[in-house]
C-alpha cells in the first residue's frame, strides 16, 4: 500500500515539552525547519516522523535531536617553542572566533611526512575532548619541515577551513666558544677575533653568527654584527 504523506512534529524546550502541530510534508523524505537567528544558538530541536497510507497514520518515529548550528571557524596552531627537542614539539590549539552556535567538542590534527607534497595523516582525534588543547608531536625527523592541519568540531560539524602550521624540527644551537684574539692593528683601526662552531647545532645547520661588540667602555650597541658562516672556523 503506497505512502500518501509524511507528518513531521518538532519539539523544543528543556524537556521537549513544547511540541508543534504536525506538518504535512507530502511524500518528500526531506524536511527543513526554518529557524530564526540570532536567538536560537545552541537550541535543541527534536524531530519525529509518521507515515500515512489509505488506512490512516502510523506511530511516530523515535525522536532525533538536532541543533541549529554552523561549522565552527578554523582554529589556530601555536608551537610551544620552549618545548622543542630534536624530534618533538608541543602544539597548542586555539579555537576560532566563532564556534558556529554550539560549544567546541574537540579537535582533529593532521600531519604530513616532512617531505614536500607528502600526504597528511590523522595523528590526533580529540572528539569529545574539548579540554585537551595541547598535543606533543613526537618521532619527528630532525631538520625536516612538517606541515600541520587542525580542524575544530562542534556538536554537528567539523570546521570547513583548517588552521595550518609549518614547523622546522630542531632546537636553538648551544653556546659557542668565546671569541679568541687573532690580531689587532692600531693603524688599521681593527681587531680580529675567531671562534668555532658550537658543539651542538640543534640538528639544523648554523645560518648566522651574531657578534656583540662594546665600545671599549662596557657600553653595548642595540644590535649585533651579523656574520654568515661561509667557512666555519675562519677569522673575522
Amino acid at each position: 500500500m503506497p505512502i500518501l504523506k509524511y507528518w513531521v512534529k518538532v519539539s523544543t524546550g528543556t524537556d521537549f515539552e513544547i511540541e508543534s502541530a504536525p506538518v504535512n510534508n507530502g511524500v518528500s523524505l526531506t524536511y527543513t525547519l526554518p529557524i530564526t537567528q540570532p536567538g536560537n544558538e545552541g537550541k535543541n530541536f527534536r524531530f519525529k516522523v509518521a507515515a500515512e497510507n489509505l488506512l490512516g497514520t502510523g506511530p511516530y518515529s523515535i525522536g532525533t535531536v538536532l541543533m541549529a548550528v554552523n561549522p565552527p571557524d578554523a582554529p589556530t596552531i601555536v608551537a610551544d617553542e620552549a618545548s622543542r627537542t630534536v624530534s618533538s614539539i608541543n602544539l597548542k590549539f586555539v579555537p576560532g572566533a566563532s564556534n558556529g552556535g554550539s560549544l567546541i567538542t574537540g579537535y582533529l590534527l593532521y600531519r604530513d611526512q616532512g617531505v614536500a607534497g607528502s600526504p597528511f595523516t590523522l595523528i590526533y582525534n580529540g572528539t569529545t575532548y574539548p579540554e585537551i588543547i595541547f598535543f606533543n608531536v613526537t618521532e619527528l625527523m630532525t631538520g625536516h619541515i612538517y606541515n600541520f592541519k587542525l580542524y575544530s568540531m562542534n556538536v554537528i560539524y567539523v570546521s570547513t577551513l583548517f588552521g595550518s602550521a609549518q614547523i622546522l624540527i630542531g632546537t636553538v644551537p648551544a653556546q659557542p666558544k668565546k671569541a679568541e684574539f687573532v690580531s689587532s692593528s692600531l693603524s688599521g683601526k681593527s681587531i680580529t677575533v675567531t671562534w668555532d662552531e658550537p658543539t651542538y647545532t640543534g640538528g639544523i645547520p648554523i645560518i648566522r653568527y651574531d657578534l656583540w661588540i662594546d665600545d671599549g667602555a662596557n657600553v653595548w650597541p642595540s644590535s649585533p654584527i651579523q656574520y654568515v658562516p661561509i667557512i666555519l672556523g675562519s677569522s673575522y
